[in-house]
Formats: C-alpha cells, structure tokens, sequence
C-alpha cells in the first residue's frame, strides 16, 4: 500500500467521522407533563407543591434522571422565575394570564425528579383550585431537536 492511498484512505475516514459527528437541528418540539399537587394557604395566596418532572417517558420523548437533575442544577435562577399559568394558556377565562410564579425548584434525590413550589396570587385562580377544578400542575418545555449521524435526540 502505497502512502498516497494510506493518506487518501485517512481522508476517506476523517469526513466520514465528520458526518457522524455533524449534528443537524431538526426543530423545535413541545413536551407537556403532567402531576398532582398539594397546597397550603398563606396570607391570600396559595403555596402548591409538587413534581416538576420526573424521569420517563413524555410524549415520546424519555428523560432519564440524570438528564432532569442537570437541567435542574443548569437552570435552576430561570427555572425559580418561571411564570404560572393556567392550562398551557388554553382555559378560556384565564388565557395567557399569569396567576403565580414559581419560588423554589430544586432536585429530590430520594424521588429522583425535580420538584417545586409556586406561589398562586390571582384570587380567581386561587377560589377554583380550592374548589377541585384544578388538581394537576404540567410542565411546558420546548425542546430543540437535533439529528447526529443516524441518531435523533
């Protein structure tokens, strides 16, 4: 074997390795989860606790937890900002309407998921939670997609 084809032969190899390793984005895709909460009263407010995400599978897409956990210690100042709405914006009395924020999310170890605590400030809100008509939290994420060889994440 010569050394120009060693040498051509290499070449073949490294744009190879370079189509492999190219990561493609493949657009945006929306994940809403889905969890119970519990909530205390406090000065006319109402403090709701529970999961944020935990790992599995949401809409196809699988979060294991290590995956959550680095997010959670990514994030964490943005994800301690986040506005509460109602219903991914879709009720039809509330609408993009903010009605709380988000206080604490941190990372349980014992459950192995992110968990939070809002605050609910919007007395409207605060009266149908207390009624039953709201039990559940659910987390919106956008999450970009990206092709890498043959493999999507």
């Amino acid at each position: 074997m010569s050394e120009e084809s060693i040498i051509e032969e290499l070449l073949a190899e490294v744009e190879e390795l370079r189509k492999i390793n190219k990561r493609e984005e493949l657009g945006d895709l929306t994940v809403e989860t889905l969890s119970s909460f519990t909530w205390t009263e406090e000065e006319n407010k109402l403090k709701i606790s529970g999961i944020l995400l935990a790992p599995g599978v949401w809409n196809g897409i699988y979060y294991p937890p290590d995956e959550i956990k680095k997010m959670v210690e990514r994030h964490r100042s943005s994800l301690n900002q986040l506005p509460l709405k109602v219903e991914h914006e879709k009720d039809p009395e509330f609408k993009d309407k903010i009605v709380g924020k988000q206080i604490k999310v941190a990372w349980d170890d014992v459950l192995k998921a992110a968990v939070y605590e809002a605050l609910v400030e919007d007395p409207k809100a605060i009266e149908e939670i207390k009624k039953g008509r709201f039990k559940a939290t659910s987390l919106k994420s956008k999450l970009k997609r990206v092709a890498k060889g043959d493999l999507e994440y």
